[in-house]
């Protein structure tokens, strides 16, 4: 017969190696970045977070909502381009799209873009600068919804037309419902690509876009805790002091999400950059994948 003290000791290291089989892998790489990735800075005038308060949310509390999610056939991110896009602003469509693939981790298709009335039922001009601005809820509701692939995790529409998303609002960059898999964002507003020098800048804004506004379509709040891509933004010069890649607590959301290796992740957005030499977004990718290695 056993003895007790044995007996304890048997149980203890079952105790042990259940809570080692349990533990969340999305949780660890998270602790392992944490170190490496600012904290949020204080808000300026005019930010975001001057006015309003986003709420912390734990990968745990993100778990329990249940989030949109990609499922056996939902599983591919569909762009419906509404306007008419040259071949310039054709390639920061392409660029944005490799970058969404290298991200998420998802096939990227594109719809046939829509140019009838339906769009521009609820357009308006600007009240102070006079140009013509669509209806981000009227596209997202009455054109994408019912257009929505089976096939889609999500569907979000690319214009170049300004947006706005009710009357009180001067303007928005984009819109991403959490919980009906549609959203739309606008190139309007981020310089212009024909001009060589502002041609990046205009490809970094989009990027940042599409990824913040299909973080919201995969039900992401936004980040108020680091310096993140999930950060909200109320202006030009905020959105550019944001960063095209998540924090260590969203990246384990959408990893979690999406049923993906953080690893694997960092490693296919990284080589996005490497393409690109874009020496910021390397460095810290670099950094990250060499954290979760130790």
């Amino acid at each position: 017969m056993l003895n007790q003290s044995y007996t304890f000791k048997i149980l203890w290291l079952c105790i042990i190696f259940s809570s080692c089989l349990s533990s969340n892998p999305y949780e660890s790489a998270q602790q392992k970045l944490a170190p490496i990735y600012p904290f949020k800075k204080p808000a300026q005038k005019g930010d975001w977070l001057y006015t309003r308060i986003d709420k912390y949310q734990s990968l745990n509390d993100y778990i329990k909502s249940k989030p949109t999610s990609t499922d056996s056939i939902r599983k591919k991110i569909y762009i419906m381009l509404i306007g008419d896009f040259d071949s310039t602003q054709k390639e920061i469509v392409t660029g944005t799209a490799e970058y969404l693939h290298a991200f998420y981790g998802l096939q990227i298709d594109f719809i046939e873009m829509r140019k009838d009335a339906d769009i521009f039922a609820n357009s308006r001009k600007h009240p102070t600068q006079g140009q013509l601005q669509l209806s981000a809820k009227q596209i997202m509701n009455v054109v994408l919804k019912p257009q929505l692939p089976k096939d889609a995790a999500t569907l979000i529409a690319l214009t170049n037309y300004d947006l706005y998303p009710e009357n009180s609002w001067s303007y928005i960059f984009g819109l991403g419902s959490t919980k009906e898999r549609v959203g739309v964002w606008s190139m309007y507003r981020f310089g212009d690509p024909h001009k060589k020098e502002q041609k990046e800048q205009c490809l970094m804004f989009t990027i940042k876009t599409a990824t913040h506004e299909i973080g919201h379509m995969f039900s992401l709040p936004h980040c108020a805790k680091y310096e993140c891509c999930m950060n909200g933004s109320n202006s030009l010069r905020e959105l550019n002091s944001h960063p095209t890649y998540f924090c260590p607590d969203c990246l384990a959301k959408i990893c979690w999400n999406l049923n993906q290796d953080v690893h694997a992740n960092l490693e296919r957005t990284e080589n996005f950059w490497l393409k690109r030499n874009n020496v910021t977004a390397k460095e810290v990718y670099q950094k990250s994948i060499e954290r979760l290695s130790k």
